[in-house]
């Protein structure tokens, strides 16, 4: 690779590295939160990793507890080339378009919580 590739690749890998350090950061909180109102045993995240087939994949952490009913936190780090037809339709700079397949990186962390209705 060259320098400029390798720093790119470097970064990709520090950001992967910062979101995954999110997700757990915010599980923590959810499970103090857990820890500190729903008296009795505590729950904890369950972590699950997945694979996507065109290229990266991610991690599922999720929480069923007293507090909260439910809680996701998850994160991915997905990368491929988009389908011809999908290609025509994003704005890119021609050079861009047609150099070759357009490829995409995306690195998204999503957070759902749902909260235990008491009636």
């Amino acid at each position: 690779m060259t320098g400029s590739m390798t720093e790119a690749a470097d970064r990709r890998e520090d950001a992967a590295a910062w979101f995954a350090a999110l997700r757990d950061r915010i599980c923590a909180e959810f499970e103090a939160i857990e820890d500190e109102f729903a008296g009795g045993a505590s729950a904890r995240f369950r972590r699950s990793d997945w694979q996507r087939p065109g290229g990266g994949g991610g991690t599922m952490a999720v929480m069923k507890g007293r507090v909260f009913e439910k809680v996701g936190v998850n994160v991915s780090v997905v990368h491929g080339e988009f389908a011809p037809e999908f290609r025509k339709e994003i704005p890119a700079p021609r050079k861009t378009r047609a150099s070759g397949p357009a490829a995409f990186r995306s690195s998204p962390i999503c957070a759902r919580r749902w909260f235990r209705q008491r009636t």
